[in-house]
């Protein structure tokens, strides 16, 4: 929080970047949130091995399928976005939603390699890789604090490394 204080002071400019990081958050936490694991754990675990890892690649496409349609029906509407979180929307703030509703489909796939993760009873690559993604976002900030698009690839650049550390 500091990082983003010193970045962007406390202004529009500072809820527009909080709105970056909570908004996709938000979303994957509403729309899966604790289910993916309640759903699928039990579904592995019923299952031979074989068709638990087709049910595991199953839910992988389906995740990032639903959640490619949100992230671009919420691109779609990134200019009323913007408004409600700062003033003037520019192609700035248009940018910096792509690359942050586009981290969508990957926290989401997350989710789904966690629950995976579980029934292989391997609980500590999903409890580090939080970790790992505020570390990505708080290096963006120290490295490149030039803007509401650096820290949105950011964002996307957390939930691409915690995705690649799931595997």
């Amino acid at each position: 929080e500091s990082m983003l204080a010193a970045s962007f002071g406390t202004g529009e400019m500072a809820n527009m970047a909080i709105g970056l990081l909570i908004i996709p958050d938000y979303i994957i936490s509403v729309l899966i949130g604790g289910a993916v694991s309640a759903v699928l754990l039990p579904a592995f675990a019923t299952r031979s091995e074989e068709d638990a890892h087709a049910l595991f690649w199953q839910a992988m496409a389906l995740n990032l399928v639903v959640f490619l349609g949100v992230a671009t029906a919420i691109y779609l509407q990134a200019p009323y976005i913007g408004q409600l979180l700062y003033k003037n929307p520019d192609g700035e703030v248009r940018d910096a939603l792509f690359w942050s509703m586009f981290s969508l489909p990957l926290g989401g796939a997350s989710g789904v390699v966690t629950a995976w993760l579980q029934h292989k009873e391997r609980f500590m690559a999903p409890a580090f890789t939080n970790v790992v993604f505020n570390a990505v976002i708080v290096l963006t900030l120290w490295f490149a604090p030039s803007g509401l698009t650096v820290l949105a690839m950011g964002i996307f650049a957390a939930a691409a490394v915690r995705l690649a550390m799931h595997f």
